[in-house]
């Protein structure tokens, strides 16, 4: 399962050989005060009031630093950057995946041209398409992860698209990343 609060979401997945695989982002002021990245999990899924963690776990957690971040510059003489080295944001739905894939798509093009002949016009061609393609994507990413964070938001954007069903509908659209498949524009 996974649960989503104030500090961040935490998911929870048993493996096939009963293993507990957990994976959280959270803020990082908050892991601090609480301690450890173990003891934010726990407090984490006390606060939601869900089922705590097994006593017996293995007890070398670690944390990363913050990974969201943005490039001036998507590229170089010959080189182009994709996927997650264009930029991160921390998707919630496997957009991530999404991105670097659609990335590869739009950027093939200009491989193949920079591949015949180099110009340095490639680079800033990619940073347009980028731009209005993926960072555009991002940004929605990055609205929803605010609004995550807002537990009075969250749980009046779920009222409403409860109440509202079709309100729901393009973010739902975007999410799924399917509108590039279909021919349309996301």
């Amino acid at each position: 399962y996974m649960v989503v609060g104030p500090a961040g979401y935490a998911g929870l997945v048993r493996q096939e050989d009963c293993r507990l695989n957990v994976a959280a982002a959270f803020d990082a002021d908050w892991v601090r005060r609480c301690g450890s990245p173990e003891q934010a999990v726990r407090t984490h899924l006390k606060w939601a009031s869900m089922p705590g963690l097994p006593r017996k776990i293995y007890r070398g957690w670690k944390g990363t630093p913050y990974l969201t971040r943005r490039l001036s510059s998507l590229g170089g003489e010959r080189l182009f950057l994709v996927g997650d080295a264009a930029g991160y944001v921390e998707p919630f739905t496997g957009e991530g995946m999404g991105w670097a894939l659609r990335g590869a798509l739009e950027l093939a093009p200009l491989v193949q041209a920079g591949v015949t002949h180099w110009e340095e016009t490639l680079v800033h061609r990619w940073e347009e398409i980028h731009q209005r393609q993926i960072r555009r994507s991002q940004h929605i990413c990055k609205v929803v992860a605010w609004g995550l964070r807002r537990p009075w938001i969250a749980r009046r954007a779920l009222r409403v698209f409860g109440l509202i069903p079709g309100l729901a509908h393009p973010l739902v659209i975007h999410t799924s990343m399917t509108s590039h498949i279909r021919g349309g524009n996301s």
